[in-house]
């Protein structure tokens, strides 16, 4: 046991005269260590000014908010057409719209293209996209806030502030569009029934050509026949507008089916000849084509009030107002973080005068070794 203890107080000695010696040999090589330890501290210093400077960074968050429930029922109690009533514009499509146009950066991009204009100019082609997209895509959105880092902050908010008023406006634009998308596929809903109906009146106006040119090509072979065999008179005993076939666009006889049709004579065959072929507007002789014009002129009508009446309640909306979005820029919240590059010239210190004790033992080292 006394044998360990002789031990251990015999490193101990040894380890406190190590201390000395190096307390010693650093008061030995003081100037040199001094010297040194200011030639780095210098350079430390110039790194710091020209390479490295201290700087002070702004982390900057800025509230954004949805329009306010006055403002939403301008936007809403509006006297759309019914077809419309159920579109409405809801505070969470504006931020929704708002977040969308922003995220896109279009905007953002070229206000710094305009802005950095000269700066831009005088850089390469890889240089000026790393500057565009540094400068613009250092400003985001979250759910609630836009935030960015900045160096200038007073330049930044400047530049935040023309650039989301141009995107509330193009926010707005674009709600404003979309309602004249949906006020459009109304309009070719209008215009849909009216080629329909329009289609209708043709194919009924084809059915009848076809049918008065059928029934003259019957009546002139009738003809044909009742002068062959001499029947001038009507021998059928029905007169011309008795028995009509009220569902034959041509007004055919009844009695058709039954006796001969040349039997009515070539004078009435004639007769009825000669009024269907100077028949032009057949119009008037077919049933339908009252009402369906009557339906075509009233979609018409309220296509063109509706044309009216919604552009110009779209262009009262407050979709331009500035109060689409709200940002109060003048309470924006902000954390300053240095960035501690002000102690590189203490670093560079320390550094140099442990380079020069390394270097002073390793040249001592040296020597004995030569020795």
């Amino acid at each position: 046991m006394l044998k360990e203890d002789k031990v251990d107080n015999q490193l101990y000695q040894e380890n406190e005269i190590d201390i000395f010696k190096i307390l010693f040999f650093i008061w030995d090589n003081k100037y040199s260590a001094v010297i040194s330890g200011i030639i780095f501290f210098l350079v430390g210093l110039l790194v710091y000014l020209f390479i490295f400077p201290h700087t002070q960074v702004y982390n900057v968050k800025i509230k954004y908010k949805a329009p306010t429930s006055a403002f939403m029922a301008k936007l809403n109690d509006l006297p759309f057409s019914s077809e419309l009533d159920e579109y409405q514009i809801s505070k969470d499509k504006v931020l929704n719209e708002f977040r969308d146009e922003f995220h896109t950066y279009e905007i953002i991009t070229s206000v710094v293209e305009s802005e950095y204009k000269e700066s831009i100019e005088a850089l390469e082609n890889a240089e000026k996209k790393k500057f565009i997209k540094d400068h613009s895509y250092k400003y985001y959105l979250d759910d609630s806030f836009i935030r960015f880092s900045s160096n200038d902050y007073d330049q930044d908010i400047l530049f935040l502030e023309n650039v989301t008023n141009k995107i509330i406006l193009k926010t707005g634009q674009n709600i404003s569009d979309e309602i004249k998308n949906k006020f459009n596929n109304l309009i070719d809903k209008y215009d849909f029934e009216i080629r329909k109906l329009e289609n209708e009146i043709s194919n009924s106006l084809f059915e009848y050509d076809v049918d008065l040119k059928f029934k003259i090509i019957f009546l002139e072979e009738q003809l044909e026949l009742a002068e062959r065999v001499g029947i001038e008179d009507n021998q059928t005993g029905v007169l011309l507008n008795d028995l009509k076939d009220v569902n034959k666009s041509i007004n055919m006889y009844v009695s058709d089916s039954s006796l001969p049709y040349y039997l009515k004579g070539s004078k009435y065959i004639k007769e009825e000849l000669r009024i269907l072929k100077k028949r032009k507007n057949y119009e008037f002789h077919i049933d339908s084509l009252p009402k369906l014009k009557s339906e075509i002129n009233l979609l018409r009508t309220e296509k063109t009030s509706l044309i009216s009446n919604v552009n110009s309640i779209i262009d009262q909306l407050p979709l331009q107002d500035d109060n689409l979005i709200r940002v109060d820029f003048d309470e924006a919240e902000y954390t300053v973080n240095s960035n501690n590059r002000q102690f590189i010239p203490l670093i560079f210190l320390i550094c140099g005068i442990f380079i020069n004790l390394i270097f002073i033992v390793i040249k001592s080292k040296y020597l004995e070794y030569k020795n």
